[in-house]
């Protein structure tokens, strides 16, 4: 069964078939805009698609609010030269998208990656299956929430169920990786279950410039309960909270079969909204630098090593 309606039984299935529509789109499709009324729901059937906002590059930005002419054009002119599209994230089969429908206007564009088949709903058929039958499953990720997660252990009940809507179900086989030492730092996750190893890929660099990779250090494992990518959403962000740029430091492997809630970039600021920034800042967890690593992976190496010699004598002596 498709993950999207995985928490529906068969009588809910079988009404939210009959307002369901099937539409096929060839690659690079924009499906809607940013600023878009919200009015339909999708589901991927097969393909993928993109979610990417628009961004101002400061400098440009403030060459449109300083143009002194009363020219509407050249405003709108200066300020369309400096927007850039950045893609905050990638949805593939089974995952949806849209389900802000009836509560406003987009915040960000849809586009096909590849060809992408998509069951849709429209606003009047979400209302009478969908919104109703996910209503349950949000107040179970609001107590999940509440209760595993002690950064909204302070949070008002209303605040969790706002923040909740913008928290996306993901689920990971084991072996999968999550995130990549070195990719954008575009989520927060929080792990509902399972478990997870932090690795790092510790580099120098040799006398004629070339990165040399040295070792792969397994940093700390993560359970249940836990969260992260924070602290590099938290690196990457300016005063308003908004995240802007930043890596992942570390790359995170999904050990068993990992069920997690995350919160995208582009909804960050809706923490700052409706919580305190510094909340995130205490709880954050920094892990060590390179240079630390890799002295403790080449200590833990030394001690092997010294139990095998030991090992080895006492079977001499025998």
């Amino acid at each position: 069964m498709m993950r999207a309606f995985q928490h529906l039984d068969e009588n809910q299935l079988r009404s939210l078939w009959q307002h369901l529509h099937y539409k096929k789109y060839t690659s690079n499709v924009r499906i809607f805009e940013e600023g878009d009324d919200a009015d339909h729901f999708y589901v991927i059937y097969s393909g993928s698609v993109s979610a990417r906002a628009k961004r101002v590059k400061p400098q440009l930005q403030l060459e449109s609010q300083e143009i002194q002419s009363p020219s509407q054009s050249k405003r709108k002119s200066a300020f369309q030269d400096g927007i850039t599209e950045t893609t905050i994230g990638v949805m593939h089969i089974s995952e949806t998208c849209g389900e802000a429908v009836g509560g406003g206007t987009r915040k960000a564009a849809c586009v096909t990656e590849q060809p992408t088949e998509l069951l849709v709903l429209d606003k009047k058929g979400f209302e009478k299956t969908f919104k109703i039958f996910i209503s349950k499953r949000k107040e179970e990720k609001v107590k999940s929430l509440t209760k595993n997660f002690k950064c909204f252990h302070n949070w008002s009940h209303e605040d969790v169920h706002k923040i909740s809507d913008f928290c996306r179900e993901a689920t990971f086989d084991a072996g999968s990786t999550i995130v990549k030492q070195g990719e954008p730092a575009n989520a927060m996750y929080f792990l509902e279950s399972g478990l997870c190893n932090v690795f790092r890929s510790i580099s120098m660099y040799s006398d004629d410039g070339k990165k040399v990779e040295i070792c792969d250090v397994l940093v700390t494992r993560l359970a249940s309960s836990e969260l992260f990518g924070e602290a590099a959403l938290l690196e990457c962000s300016d005063a308003t909270g908004i995240a802007n740029g930043g890596v992942f430091c570390s790359s995170i492997k999904a050990d068993t079969r990992v069920k997690c809630l995350t919160l995208t970039k582009l909804d960050y600021p809706l923490w700052v909204k409706y919580n305190s920034h510094n909340t995130l800042k205490e709880i954050a967890i920094v892990y060590p630098a390179d240079e630390r690593l890799l002295q403790f992976h080449l200590d833990k190496l030394r001690k092997q090593k010294e139990d095998q010699r030991k090992g080895f004598g006492n079977q001499l002596k025998l």
